[in-house]
């Protein structure tokens, strides 16, 4: 279980988040190559239930960093991902929503909240205070998406139509080619 200790925003949007355990792992790795990426699936405590025990919520957190490409590249690249996951595993289209900020590591401007119906989660560029903090010439773009809230949306089915066993005919050709062979057909 992962708790970190962020005041909860009055807002009411992503309350504790696990992004900050990611780009901390981002500033550790930078020096290592000019692009990748981390992610990680975990449980993250938001608040008390009723009954005293913790509220785990189980997140999916993605941060790409690189060095190479500009900030919209790199933004477009997590849109990307998140558009993947979410036609993939709920067949259902993902919006996105301009947002305010929920923690002040997010960049005033640049975030949205990812929405399937409801809300699932958010994806973020750094304030440039915690960015050049990193590094002065980098990109890095955050997203954490709540499994739980995800899970509660019904996916959409496939519909199709059985093929015939018996497929009709349109065209039905017979061919005569006098003393040749099938083999001997240019």
């Amino acid at each position: 279980v992962r708790i970190l200790n962020i005041a909860t925003p009055e807002n009411g949007t992503m309350r504790n988040s696990m992004l900050p355990t990611l780009i901390s792992l981002v500033y550790e790795n930078r020096s290592y190559a000019d692009e990748f990426g981390i992610f990680e699936i975990g449980r993250v405590a938001d608040g008390i239930k009723a009954d005293g025990t913790a509220n785990e919520c189980k997140r999916l957190g993605i941060a790409l960093f690189d060095k190479k490409g500009s900030e919209k590249q790199l933004y477009f690249k997590a849109v990307e991902i998140i558009r993947c996951i979410t036609s993939q595993i709920k067949h259902l289209s993902v919006q996105f929503k301009k947002s305010e900020t929920a923690h002040k590591w997010q960049h005033p401007k640049n975030t949205s909240k990812i929405t399937l119906g409801s809300d699932i989660g958010v994806i973020c560029t750094l304030h440039p205070s915690v960015l050049s903090k990193i590094d002065k010439n980098c990109s890095v773009v955050c997203v954490e998406i709540d499994l739980d809230d995800m899970a509660k949306i019904v996916p959409v089915g496939y519909n199709y139509d059985e093929p015939s066993k018996f497929p009709s005919v349109e065209y039905d050709l017979s061919l005569v080619c006098g003393d040749k062979r099938y083999d001997e057909l240019k």
